[in-house]
């Protein structure tokens, strides 16, 4: 292949469709194209034509190398006619008006563009003379042509070109906007082709503002220049090829159409007026949700909308003579006048009624009230009906408590005796907008609890580590959601509803079938956060003293479902200081009493519990294992209500007191932990511990505890279980089963070593009792036990009384242990023995 000038492979990428030129120029791709056709219909119709020949493959053949061949000639005689050159461009002193039609309208959208390959432009001058740049300076339009050889083609290109490489050169047009008082440009798109390489050869392209060229922006390198809303009438566009000596005499493929550009002008009315054309309309801004008790209702002029998706496109219930009009150039919105002269009005019917909620708290704004009246205007508030309404005040507010209405109307009127000096309103933005912001409560009323089945899982905001969860008992409403954004419920209830007894001046929960039933209600909370660990929860409650009555109920912080749980102080706050993934919440009622009461005059709302939980970041994971039976879940403290005094230095203390942890449904299960027949089930009260553990690891927990705790005294080297309060009953049982299918009890052993004769007496007894069917128990003797030989039952309970004695000040203590490191104590031991099933015949109950 031998070039005729710079030589490109037939592998260029520009020969694969990448040339912005036309392949229209090629002849001998039409040439080509005819031949190909003309020899397909030889070959179709070769058969009835030549068929008596035998030569139609040698003719075709020789006919189209003849072709190629002389296509070939043409181009290359061609090729040999055709001479690079170079165009100059003239300068203009004149600025092109971009976005106006000939009869001097503005126009809504315009496209201006200059080729250099063909050097045309989109348009002419209004004379009908070429558009030529308003200065330019060493740049010339350069003309080449290529001829390729190997597939004859001849290609032709042109491009922005500095004539002395060693000089700047530089090129602008001069363009002008023209707008009117009703239209207006809202947008200019500057393009320049293939700017990326006037950039690589040291140049640059942009739009200035002004006539010194010195108010200027580039051009983006690899997108379009979009200006909204320009405040400029007159601008230019330029390309700047700065000097450099090494400047290269570059070829067709560097700089192919650099110096084209097109520009893009949108324009549209600034004025937009959207006329009311229907009336009766009502607003509704009652709440959205069943737990939303907060709304804000906006009307927004202009546009002629409502901020709340159901009134998007509310009308006004009547009107005269007022329209809405939107300035798309300033972006503001205001009522206006349709005839200046007349009187006008509007009025818009409000509805906030809600048949389950009370509006307690309305408030009223209207926007740009002051120019209203400076106007001669005023604006309306009448409660119920059209026929009853007041001015409202200058400053456009007002203000209502539990006000005795719940539907209204607002307005806004100018009449022609009120505008002696002004007949429209003025052009501000929100000139007949207006906000109406209301609260609701519930209406007083009994209801029931609905309940949900996840847990409820708290979140601290992002970057935070604590929360405060809340339940509003006066409104039934909590102070977050779950994380689908639905309601919080109870994860289980029964028998339990809400009331709210306006005679009375209260709320509370209680039984709904006090007679027939136990009720309760379960709270679960998932507290387990990705990359934090619980470091302390505090519960407080308000309204619980009732639970205090004898055997009025129980309500409980857990830690497991049903274990580790801490009955809740009244007038105090439970703090849980360890880590806590779970956290259960119990309330059973098993008597009629008013749980969680409180004062529902003149309040909104109130804290009836709450849960504060601090997080902190999970430290890298450790390899290090601890000993579950070592393992303490007990509460450190129960405090006041400010949490912050919680006691980080209790190892110091001199005597530590912790309460005993309850697991009402937790039978200890003999026979699982049992070892050939056998089993000897202990509790170390100096370790607080016991002998065997649950199958997920966990320590068991007495089946029932009340008014104890477990005493740590450093002083006298001593630990043992105490009663709080002797004004208060006591109570401390374990439930065991013994059950083991095929097998029966051959003998069982209670023994309590810990425990001293002085503890029992006519208000205390130490007890083995039958739980199913009627109770039946027996006094376990302090010295040497029991022991009961064929027990006739599976199922019983160790329990530990002591009734209240309230003139008796006695310090109660069980299981004294004396303090030593390593020391284990059998406070309490339960010995079984079994055997094979058999003749029952030697089988005992309890004695009488």
């Amino acid at each position: 292949m031998s070039p005729q000038d710079p030589v490109y492979s037939q592998n260029d990428p520009l020969l694969l469709g990448n040339s912005n030129r036309s392949r229209s120029s090629v002849p001998w791709k039409a040439t080509a194209k005819i031949a190909t056709v003309f020899i397909g219909i030889l070959f179709i119709t070769s058969p009835i034509v030549f068929g008596l020949t035998g030569v139609v493959g040698k003719n075709n053949e020789h006919q189209h190398s003849s072709l190629a061949n002389e296509t070939s000639w043409n181009n290359a005689t061609e090729y040999a006619n055709l001479k690079n050159h170079s165009t100059s461009f003239t300068e203009m002193k004149k600025s092109l008006i971009l976005n106006q039609n000939k009869n001097g309208t503005v126009a809504d959208y315009a496209t201006f563009e200059y080729n250099v390959t063909s050097d045309e432009y989109l348009r002419l001058n209004d004379d009908g003379t070429k558009i030529q740049p308003w200065i330019v300076k060493n740049i010339e339009r350069k003309v080449k042509f290529y001829y390729f050889e190997s597939i004859s083609a001849i290609e032709q290109t042109a491009f922005i070109h500095k004539i002395e490489p060693n000089e700047d050169g530089v090129i602008y047009w001069k363009f002008e906007l023209v707008d009117t008082p009703e239209m207006f440009v809202n947008q200019v798109t500057i393009t320049m082709k293939y700017l990326y390489k006037i950039i690589n050869n040291k140049g640059k392209a942009e739009m200035c503002i002004d006539d010194s060229l010195k108010n200027c922006s580039d051009l983006p390198k690899d997108d379009e220049l979009m200006i909204f809303h320009p405040k400029f009438k007159t601008f230019f566009i330029g390309i700047k090829m700065f000097k450099r000596e090494d400047f290269p005499e570059t070829g067709w493929w560097d700089t192919s159409e650099m110096g084209s550009f097109s520009v893009k002008v949108g324009s549209q009315k600034r004025f937009y007026t959207n006329l009311y054309t229907e009336t009766g309309g009502i607003v509704e801004a009652a709440p959205r949700s069943p737990s939303s008790f907060d709304e804000k209702l906006k009307y927004i002029v202009g546009i002629n909308n409502f901020n709340m998706i159901q009134n998007f496109y509310s009308h006004p219930c009547s009107f005269k003579n007022f329209a809405q009009e939107k300035d798309f150039l300033l972006g503001i919105g205001y009522l206006k006048k349709i005839i200046p002269d007349e009187d006008a009005w509007i009025y818009w019917n409000i509805n906030m009624h809600d048949d389950k909620k009370q509006l307690m708290h309305l408030q009223i704004e209207i926007l740009q009230m002051q120019e209203i009246v400076n106007h001669g205007g005023i604006a309306e508030f009448c409660p119920n009906s059209l026929d009853n309404c007041m001015d409202i005040p200058t400053n456009g507010s007002l203000q209502f408590e539990k006000p005795p209405f719940d539907k209204f109307f607002i307005g806004i009127k100018m009449l022609n005796n009120m505008t002696t000096n002004h007949t429209n309103l003025p052009k501000i933005d929100n000139v007949g907008s207006f906000n109406v912001n209301g609260h609701w409560r519930l209406i007083r009323r009994r209801e029931k609890f609905e309940r949900q089945t996840e847990p409820i899982q708290l979140i601290p905001e992002s970057g935070q580590n604590y929360i405060k969860f809340t339940y509003d008992v006066i409104n039934n409403v909590y102070s977050h959601k779950n994380e689908d954004g639905s309601d919080i419920l109870p994860t289980d209830v029964q028998s339990i509803e809400r009331i709210v007894d306006d005679g009375n001046n209260e709320a509370f929960i209680q039984q709904e079938w006090p007679d027939e039933s136990t009720g309760y209600i379960h709270w679960v909370f998932k507290l387990k956060n990705n990359g934090k660990s619980v470091k302390k929860v505090v519960i407080k409650m308000e309204g619980i003293d009732d639970i205090l009555k004898e055997d009025a109920g129980i309500i409980e912080a857990c830690s497991n479902y049903n274990i580790n749980c801490t009955n809740i102080p009244t007038n105090k706050s439970l703090i849980m200081e360890y880590p806590v993934d779970m956290l259960y919440i119990n309330v059973v009622l098993v008597e009629n009493i008013r749980l969680f009461k409180t004062d529902v005059k003149d309040r909104m709302n109130v804290e009836t519990f709450s849960i504060e939980v601090y997080w902190q970041e999970t430290p890298e994971t450790s390899t290090a294992t601890t000993d579950v039976s070592q393992m303490t879940t007990t509460p450190r403290s129960i405090e006041t209500t400010t949490p912050s005094t919680s006691n980080d230095t209790e190892s110091n203390q001199d005597v530590i007191s912790t309460p005993l942890l309850a697991w009402r449904q937790g039978h200890i299960d003999l026979g699982r932990i049992s070892r050939e027949n056998h089993v000897k089930f202990t509790y170390d009260v100096m370790r607080d511990t016991y002998s065997h553990t649950q199958l997920n690891g966990s320590s068991y927990v007495p089946y029932n505890v009340a008014n104890i705790e477990r005493v740590v005294d450093k002083r006298l080297n001593q630990v043992y279980l105490h009663r709080n309060d002797s004004k208060k009953d006591t109570y401390l049982n374990w439930v065991f089963d013994m059950t083991i299918d095929g097998k029966v009890v051959d003998k069982l052993t209670i023994k309590v070593p810990g425990m001293e004769q002085q503890q029992l007496g006519i208000r205390a007894s130490l007890e083995i009792c039958l739980i199913y069917g009627y109770e039946k128990c027996i006094a376990i003797p302090i010295s040497g036990g029991l022991t009961i030989e064929y027990p006739q039952f599976s199922i019983f309970k160790i329990a530990y009384t002591c009734y209240e004695n309230k003139e008796d000040n006695t310090d109660l203590i069980l299981f004294k242990s004396e303090l030593k490191e390593g020391l284990n104590v059998e406070s309490l031991s339960v010995e079984v023995n079994w055997t094979t099933k058999g003749p029952l015949t030697n089988q005992t109950t309890l004695p009488t």
